[in-house]
């Protein structure tokens, strides 16, 4: 790969691509234990542990830095203790006060480094169509998203649970079809699930569906049991029900865990 996947210029003018994480590298470190990450891969199959540190050269030193200011944005704004940042309503919800545009651009900048990387983890993102793809990054390269977003994309964003507890493990991500033409992403990192909705389908109630709304300057996460999530149910009802090794019980009881 010759040229930068942002800016789209070639490494001649821009100079040698930079290895760019996938994920942003402090939601990988959240989800390490001992140095390796847990990775759930939604199929059922084990609880594995492994050195995950997705990683491809896409873009050059300008447009790195360029996204690593969404990064520090997102980090800042979902793993703050400042009492003024993120504000309790309830057991299971609370409300974060920062610009739901900002927010949204950030976690897009993930969603489409999967979309465009050739890493095989990372295949269910290509359900984002090329247009889809082009549409983002302009978003991203130009800072800003348009005021119509919300008829392009809708996004969710939960805090991962399980018992309870805030847990801090990677699942694979993944799509599940809405319709024909519209399918929902969800990324699973770092203690969070967003879920990301490309296209909008018509009559699609933000306020209704507890998505972010555009051009807010706060939103609401709610605590969300993994097992209650269709998409995840499955595969953690088939590992609950394992008749496990004393191993695989360890690397189970072993999950990062963090009360809030």
């Amino acid at each position: 790969m010759n040229v930068c996947a942002l800016c789209l210029k070639h490494v001649r003018e821009v100079g040698a691509l930079k290895l760019s994480h996938i994920y942003p590298r402090f939601m990988l470190l959240l989800s390490k234990q001992e140095g390796k990450s847990v990775l759930y891969n939604y199929q059922g199959k084990d609880v594995q542990l492994g050195q995950y540190d997705w990683k491809e050269y896409l873009l050059c030193g300008q447009c790195e830095h360029h996204i690593k200011h969404h990064e520090d944005f997102l980090k800042e704004v979902l793993y703050s203790r400042r009492s003024t940042t993120q504000e309790r309503v309830s057991d299971s919800e609370y409300e974060v006060h920062a610009s739901s545009n900002a927010v949204a651009l950030a976690v897009l900048t993930i969603l489409w480094r999967g979309c465009i990387t050739n890493l095989p983890e990372f295949k269910d993102l290509r359900v984002v169509t090329a247009n889809g793809r082009e549409l983002l990054r302009t978003w991203i390269y130009n800072n800003s998203l348009p005021s119509d977003w919300k008829y392009y994309v809708a996004m969710k964003i939960s805090e991962a649970t399980v018992a309870g507890d805030r847990v801090e493990f990677i699942f694979q991500p993944h799509f599940h079809r809405i319709s024909d033409v519209t399918a929902c992403v969800v990324l699973t990192v770092g203690g969070y699930i967003f879920e990301i909705t490309m296209p909008v389908p018509l009559g699609y109630d933000h306020v209704g569906t507890a998505s972010l709304i555009p051009n807010s300057r706060s939103f609401s996460i709610t605590k969300v049991e993994l097992s209650t999530i269709p998409s995840f149910k499955a595969a953690i009802d088939h590992a609950m029900s394992l008749d496990v090794s004393e191993e695989l019980q360890d690397r189970i009881d072993k999950l990062p865990r963090r009360r809030k």
